[in-house]
């Protein structure tokens, strides 16, 4: 069930006493067809099958800004099942309720510089900024003269999104989005603290 629950997929596992997965050929532990075999150690000795399907918390998406990008993204991110919350610049994102955190700044130059300090002082697993490469090569060196150590400013992905040759800001929303999919859809290991 643990299993399930890390990797938020449904598992179904076979759970008997050891003589009878001896009988069918099975050892706990093992996975077969996608059935998983475990031991029963209850002295009635009964066997069962589970399915398990995880219910996890929505994954938390965090914007920072009002733009129109950051509108955008708000509007379409329910759709990919991401629970939204928009925030000004200086406000800081409370209670991390999800496994998965998201952080967007698009405030187009209101606010940037303390977005980003924000956004990199909290744990994310993305954090994307909504701005030309030149622009976030200036914020980056602002960041690092302020003692932001350099591998959470490497962590920022700018511009936000994959290259899909966005150009409308619900085209770049999508982009976001695309990312945030294909961040989301791998495995945990890589998260930031």
């Amino acid at each position: 069930m643990l299993k399930a629950l890390e990797k938020g997929e449904p598992q179904l596992i076979s759970i008997a006493p050891d003589d009878v997965l001896s009988e069918k050929g099975h050892k706990v532990g093992e996975i077969v067809d996608g059935v998983a075999f475990a031991r029963n150690g209850c002295p009635s000795r009964g066997t069962i099958d589970m399915f398990v399907e995880p219910y996890l918390p929505r994954p938390e998406l965090v914007v920072f800004g009002a733009s129109p990008v950051a509108q955008a993204l708000a509007d379409l991110a329910p759709r990919f099942d991401w629970a939204t919350r928009c925030l000004d610049a200086g406000q800081v994102p409370q209670n991390v309720t999800s496994r998965q955190r998201a952080i967007v700044i698009a405030t187009q130059g209101q606010g940037d510089l303390q977005a980003l300090q924000t956004a990199l002082a909290s744990p994310s697993r993305y954090v994307g900024f909504v701005g030309s490469r030149l622009k976030f090569a200036a914020l980056s060196a602002k960041l690092a003269t302020e003692n932001v150590p350099t591998n959470r400013i490497a962590r920022v992905q700018a511009p936000a999104g994959l290259d899909i040759g966005a150009i409308t800001p619900e085209e770049i929303a999508l982009s976001i989005l695309a990312a945030l999919t294909q961040q989301r859809r791998r495995p945990a290991t890589d998260i930031a603290e």
